[in-house]
């Protein structure tokens, strides 16, 4: 129970840490006019728990996971400028990832069949 407490008060302090930095708006923003790597950071640790979980629902392979995971944040940095920071991030991240997961699965299906 006490592990469990814990948690949830790194949580709740993390999350109030990275809020004097603003919304994933202000964020984006300054990711994307000044390439802060703070924000980025930011961006990552306050969505990196939905991404992970899309990879994790989607695809049994622990590598593929690894992969889409990092493939969706680097469709992030690629994509920055051309986000309507007045949308929310969220669910534009769990699009990415599901497309991404889905290709991985394809591709393990082609390599099960074609070694």
């Amino acid at each position: 129970m006490t592990a469990i407490l814990n948690g949830i008060i790194s949580r709740v302090r993390r999350s109030l840490a990275d809020r004097r930095f603003g919304d994933d708006a202000a964020l984006l923003m300054r990711f994307a006019e000044c390439r802060d790597p703070e924000a980025f950071e930011i961006l990552v640790g306050r969505h990196a728990q939905l991404v992970w979980g899309v990879c994790r629902r989607n695809l049994a392979n622990h590598a593929d996971r690894e992969d889409v995971f990092q493939a969706t944040f680097l469709a992030l940095v690629r994509q920055i400028r051309r986000l309507d920071a007045a949308r929310p991030l969220a669910p534009w991240l769990h699009t990415v990832a599901m497309r991404a997961a889905r290709k991985a699965v394809r591709r393990a299906a082609r390599r099960r069949t074609h070694p």
